[in-house]
């Protein structure tokens, strides 16, 4: 099978990931081809977030970009235009981008006059990708193309390319803990559609004892806290809090999370005006009293990431809660969030992962809006304004049921959907090991069927294995369940820069990883 591959940008650890899908593919018998941006983009989203100058942006991304592996051989950009009605098709598309790197999380977050001049410079960027797309595709005659990411602009623009000639295409991107690589077919890195599939399929298969246990110990990790393998880590440090409203009620713990990542995206759309609108009308579904609600803002809305910081989210639900009367913690306090959701009652979510730290507590939970776990069953799901009235149920999936729920989720998530889950292993949030015995075959065969397959099929006969894991949870013993096995006894292989460029990592561990 001949097959592209690009990793437009520098980020660690994709471009190292690009490169072990390119060598078990090779391995496997298949002919590859590689495509870059070497600098001919005048605009990006990685200089777009960092306000870096091109010299400084464009020769770092080249420095770590694919041009520094020993890979086959790549096409660069050419600086072409095309027709209009693709011009406004990606001027669209852009929009995601924009709300990304401006962290406009909220519809308050009104795109200003700098928002539409930073749309206009991403546009002929992705113009070059788009028709260099599909150059690359007629000039090297791909039968599939697998890119980074297909989310932010010159990455999105080359799914478009690949979409607009028929191409069968993959994402991909980090798994969410950190084991293996999240291969997405046909879809950007954000759908759901394909993941939720096996969500659902293994929602009622039970655990084996070693599968209960990695489960479990991604999640123990968050609450120690020491979950270096995933891509944030927030106020690990801060002292212990105990709960801080005065209401004598049922508690209720209210989680926004951060979404200007996925705005645009038509699989993330909620069904109110905004994040509040929903809250109002579910709390008033279930009685809640304002003086027994606490709001935690996300703690990501303080920190800056590039040139933007998201307090104007914080603002707006800080208000939001103010003027009802709640208890509000701001993005910006030392606060535990895992405290606060052991000491609530119902845990009131915006898709945000904290669900899944309250289903290992077996609190209830009532997720509004669309989720990364809304196939899975944990706690009451209300994507649609007619579900409402499921919110009358909270409180009937709790305790031992929730638990189980939860950690078969987990399982799936972080086990069975990202794929070479035996072969790509984190040491820490960028750093990884590789393992021989990957086979490419299996990744071109998602290329033809445009189906993503678990990578792990294994069901246990009985909850035994499940029950010893569950047991050990109840008892919150996070240390024991935390415990780091070996990754493999076999030695990994080694995915190296060219030669001459292998001081370059060493060299950019001093600096930010990603978005950072």
């Amino acid at each position: 099978m001949r097959i592209g591959l690009c990793s437009i940008y520098a980020f660690r650890p994709h471009v190292e990931h690009l490169a072990y899908l390119a060598h078990v593919l090779e391995a496997s018998g298949h002919t590859l081809s590689f495509l870059t941006c070497d600098a001919a983009a005048p605009m990006c989203y990685s200089r777009l977030l960092r306000g870096q100058s091109r010299i400084r942006g464009c020769v770092s991304c080249i420095a770590g970009g694919v041009r520094g592996y020993p890979l086959g051989p790549t096409m660069r950009f050419q600086q072409t235009t095309g027709t209009e009605d693709v011009r406004e098709r990606l001027a669209e598309m852009a929009w995601s981008t924009i709300y990304s790197v401006r962290r406009l999380d909220v519809p308050a977050d009104q795109a200003g006059d700098a928002a539409l001049r930073d749309l206009e410079a991403l546009i002929p960027g992705m113009e070059y990708a788009y028709w260099s797309t599909r150059r690359w595709i007629e000039a090297d005659r791909l039968e599939a193309v697998i890119c980074f990411n297909g989310r932010i602009d010159l990455t999105r623009a080359i799914v478009a390319g690949c979409q607009d000639v028929g191409l069968p295409f993959a994402s991909y991107e980090r798994a969410w803990l950190g084991q293996g690589i999240q291969i997405i077919p046909n879809e950007n890195c954000l759908s759901r559609i394909a993941r939720n599939r096996i969500v659902t399929a293994f929602r009622g298969a039970p655990l084996g004892l070693s599968q209960a246990r990695n489960a479990a110990r991604s999640i123990a990790s968050r609450f120690l806290p020491s979950n270096t393998a995933e891509w944030r880590l927030y106020n690990a440090k801060s002292p212990r809090v105990t709960w801080p409203a005065k209401g004598s009620g049922r508690r209720v713990l209210i989680l926004p999370s951060s979404r200007s990542e996925v705005r645009g995206h038509p699989e993330w759309d909620l069904d109110w005006p905004d994040y509040p609108d929903a809250f109002d009308e579910v709390l008033a579904t279930i009685q809640a009293h304002p003086s027994d609600c606490v709001l935690r803002c996300h703690p990501g809305w303080a920190e800056r990431i590039g040139r933007f910081s998201a307090l104007s989210a914080d603002m707006h639900y800080a208000s939001w809660a103010r003027r009802r009367g709640m208890h509000v913690i701001s993005s910006g306090e030392r606060v535990r969030t895992t405290d606060l959701i052991q000491q609530s009652d119902v845990v009131l979510v915006g898709g945000s992962t904290a669900a899944v730290e309250a289903g290992f507590l077996g609190k209830s939970v009532i997720c509004v809006g669309p989720s990364m776990y809304q196939s899975a069953g944990l706690g009451v799901h209300i994507a649609t304004r007619a579900q409402l009235c499921d919110a009358d149920t909270v409180g009937d999936c709790v305790g031992r049921d929730m638990i189980r729920r939860t950690l078969r989720y987990v399982y799936s998530e972080g086990y069975r959907c990202p794929q070479y889950v035996n072969f790509v292993r984190a040491t820490d949030a960028f750093r990884y090991l590789y393992f021989s015995g990957g086979d490419g075959n299996r990744l071109t065969e998602m290329l033809r069927t445009g189906v993503l397959a678990p990578d792990d099929t294994f069901e246990a006969s009985d909850l035994t294995g499940e029950d010893e894991v569950l047991e050990c949870i109840a008892e919150q013993n996070w240390e024991q369940l935390a415990h780091i096995e070996k990754c493999s006894d076999r030695p990994p292989e080694m995915i190296n820069r060219t030669l001459w460029l292998r001081w370059i990592d060493r060299f950019r561990e001093a600096f930010p990883v990603g978005d950072r």
